[in-house]
């Protein structure tokens, strides 16, 4: 079954018995797709023309029965083998839960050839299916909040590399000193590979920092802002990646486009342009000449050499946008030059920016129009449009969304907006908790409440899917600041 997943996307069932490698590489092939999701269950196509559904069905459709036939087979599969060091936190606890010794454990979860069946929960973090039975032990009761990079663990059928630092479940064996989750181009695994864990010693030598960032720059140039002060955060942007989100990358992106677009419109950039996205205030210094920037609702303004300038604190808005003519020349990662924070990847060195930073300008390409262009969402406390589904909403629940008043959490981030607000009635999904696509835009169904899922969103999550907002509702709703109040508009 195929259903709208939004205005932008189509999410559907992934037959059985087919090649999920022979699947995706169809899906990346054709032209009526931006990017693709694969879960086990469920997959998702970002559509490349979001104003002809009708045809991004239909191909959709004839890549599926394709499949089916096995009519288009994968490419050749690649073997991989990853040194990985047996001495983590929970050994001892999974070899006696297996009733076993801790050197059987290592040589029972070394010895099969692992197959990667999905990639999702984080950027670059592949599922690999292919244990040993006997090691099928339940994720742990209380997840730990931090996990160390590089952690190869293990829960129930799957086995995975921590690609960064994060919160998780799972019983951590060890480590794979040498593991790079990311190249410049693309994830260390891919959906089909085949891997093969090969035990070794720990040794004094440093193993390799998987949040080492990729692409730093190397020469200076000039001209460039230097960042002398920052208030809250800054980071920069541009108009996200295509083509990664079945390696766990999400598009990412402006929290709201249509403001990133008029920024760079000021100063004669193309719409996307690599720029500033603060939730702030920030006071940058132009180096080695003078540099034209602009705001989503300003006119250019020149900051001559060695002057500074002030975008200050507005909490009429909560992200504002700093372009500059000729972007900003930050080296490309993945196919993009913006901040994916969660896996240090882009921007300046995969992080939010901190005083003393300096930010290359790249070679102006336009003419700066006098003033901004016009924002391409609606201001004010208007309702924001909803698209219900795709997963089933029941009837009490839709008429809930329309007649409750929410407000926007100020635990909220790029990652996802979290909705105060009364009760709802519950919702349960067709696929469970198993693991799902995810688009921008969702709202997540959990038990602590909704949750907006932003442009660095988890691109798989467990939990029912009440609805998605299109494209130019979430300019409209990622421009309310913390704190404000929100309605929704209800459409099928």
């Amino acid at each position: 079954m195929i259903r709208s997943f939004g205005d932008r996307a189509l999410r559907f069932a992934i037959p059985g018995g087919i090649s999920p490698r022979a699947l995706l590489e169809a899906l990346q092939r054709d032209p009526a797709f931006d990017d693709v999701v694969l879960t086990e269950e469920l997959g998702a196509v970002l559509l490349a023309d979001a104003t002809d559904e009708p045809t991004a069905r239909g191909a959709l459709s004839r890549i599926l029965g394709a499949a089916q036939r096995g009519e288009a087979p994968p490419s050749a599969v690649r073997s991989i083998e990853i040194p990985v060091v047996y001495d983590g936190e929970d050994l001892a606890a999974v070899a006696e839960l297996a009733r076993a010794a801790a050197a059987d454990v290592v040589r029972m979860h070394s010895a099969p050839t692992y197959e990667v069946a999905m990639l999702g929960f984080m950027p670059g973090f592949a599922y690999l299916r292919g244990g040993d039975p006997q090691l099928a032990i339940a994720r742990r009761a209380s997840p730990r909040t931090r996990v160390p990079p590089r952690s190869v663990a293990m829960a129930a059928d799957y086995t995975g590399i921590y690609p960064f630092a994060s919160p998780g479940g799972w019983h951590l064996l060890g480590e794979a000193v040498r593991f790079r989750p990311f190249s410049a181009e693309r994830a260390a695994l891919a959906v089909g590979d085949r891997v093969r864990f090969v035990p070794e010693p720990r040794r004094t030598t440093d193993p390799v920092s998987p949040g080492e960032h990729l692409g730093d720059v190397v020469t200076p140039r000039v001209p460039a802002l230097a960042v002398t002060r920052v208030h809250g955060m800054a980071l920069v942007v541009d108009d996200g990646r295509r083509g990664h989100m079945h390696e766990g990358v999400p598009r990412g992106g402006p929290l709201v486009g249509s403001a990133l677009g008029s920024a760079n419109a000021a100063v004669g950039n193309a719409p996307g342009a690599a720029a500033l996205e603060v939730y702030g205030a920030v006071t940058l210094v132009a180096r080695g000449g003078a540099v034209v920037v602009a705001t989503e609702d300003g006119a250019p303004v020149t900051i001559a050499e060695n002057a500074q300038w002030e975008l200050a604190p507005n909490r009429a808005h909560r992200a504002r946008y700093v372009a500059v003519a000729g972007g900003i020349d930050v080296p490309v990662v993945l196919g993009g030059r913006g901040t994916l924070l969660v896996a240090a990847l882009g921007g300046h060195r995969g992080r939010a920016l901190r005083r003393g930073d300096v930010l290359p300008v790249g070679h102006a390409s336009g003419v700066a129009s006098s003033a901004s262009a016009e924002p391409g969402y609606a201001r004010g406390d208007a309702p924001i449009a909803l698209m219900l589904g795709p997963d089933d909403v029941p009837a009490e629940l839709a008429a809930a969304l329309e007649r409750t008043t929410f407000r926007i959490s100020t635990s909220s981030d790029r990652t996802g907006t979290r909705l105060e607000g009364a009760s709802l009635p519950p919702m349960h999904s067709a696929h469970g908790s198993r693991s799902a696509p995810m688009v921008a835009g969702a709202i997540e169904v959990t038990p602590s409440g909704l949750i907006v899922l932003g442009p660095d969103h988890p691109v798989t999550g467990g939990y029912p899917v009440v609805g998605v907002l299109p494209a130019r509702a979430r300019d409209a709703f990622g421009a309310r600041p913390l704190g404000s109040e929100v309605r929704f508009s209800v459409t099928q």
